[in-house]
């Protein structure tokens, strides 16, 4: 393992990034230790001692930590190559996601960033663990359920979800020419986080797709966690939720802060928010 970047994780919980760079039956170390280089400190070690043919001990020690053995309760190689792009729990990709990836400081991650398609935003996720070659977009997706008369508004409440960095599935844009369309719908309504019911004094007792799709919602619900959200209803004027609603509180965009409601009910917040000193 020398010159390979692990993560060292300790029995007390805590996990440290770096390199072992060093022979371990090197005589300056205790054969109960290891050398350990953090990550942070590895360019400058290796500018350091890139001229140099001896290491003393106290050279080394203003870069290399020893770790003792029984404090090591496991480690991983860092990966540096990925094959696989996925988001977390098999979420299907939607069509035309434009992703970017680049090198960071950290060994085995990669810095990731997403647009929206039709959004001109980026939207950043930090540094991500390549695992296994695959590298895993921790991103929500909302699928959107309506009748077609409540459509134009239900696109304007996509593109407020898309500004701030939220996915949907929306069949008119991830749906293509010879799909399966009814498998499609069912599959995302099973691997999305949410799935947003729009309904209207138009709709709400209209005969039509939307119902089967409220009745796969239900079922899927029926199967999560008790207490976890995962359907929410969005009255879009002075309707009367379903009966099949009824133990689910639901959410009038008719009334102020609505959408900021929804953001915090999948666990987001508004991106142009004021901040209070």
């Amino acid at each position: 393992m020398n010159g390979k970047a692990v993560k060292i994780k300790l029995k007390n919980g805590s996990s440290q990034i770096g390199f072992l760079p060093i022979q371990s039956n090197n005589e300056i170390f205790e054969k109960t230790q290891i050398a350990f280089l953090p990550w942070d400190k590895s360019d400058d070690f290796y500018a350091f001692f890139k001229a140099r043919t001896t290491v003393s001990n106290q050279d080394l020690q203003k870069y290399v930590k020893y770790i003792n053995r029984e404090e090591i309760d496991s480690y991983e190689i860092m990966e540096s190559e990925i094959s696989v792009i996925g988001i977390e729990n098999g979420k299907p990709v939607p069509n035309w996601l434009k992703l970017q990836l680049y090198k960071k400081a950290k060994p085995g991650h990669l810095a990731a960033k997403y647009k929206i398609p039709g959004n001109s935003k980026w939207f950043e996720l930090g540094e991500l663990q390549i695992i296994d070659r695959q590298i895993t977009l921790p991103l929500t997706l909302l699928f959107l359920s309506y009748a077609k008369e409540d459509k134009k508004t239900v696109k304007l409440a996509m593109n407020d979800l898309h500004d701030n960095g939220v996915l949907t599935w929306f069949d008119e844009k991830d749906l293509l020419p010879g799909d399966d369309w009814e498998a499609k719908i069912e599959e995302a309504i099973e691997k999305s986080d949410y799935v947003l019911v729009f309904l209207s004094s138009k709709t709400i007792d209209k005969v039509g797709y939307k119902n089967k799709e409220i009745k796969y919602a239900l079922d899927q619900y029926s199967l999560r966690p008790s207490g976890k959200r995962y359907i929410i209803p969005i009255l879009l004027d002075e309707c009367t939720p379903p009966r099949e609603f009824k133990g689910i509180h639901w959410l009038k965009a008719t009334e102020e802060n609505w959408f900021e409601k929804l953001l915090v009910s999948i666990g987001k917040y508004p991106i142009d928010k004021d901040i209070i000193d």
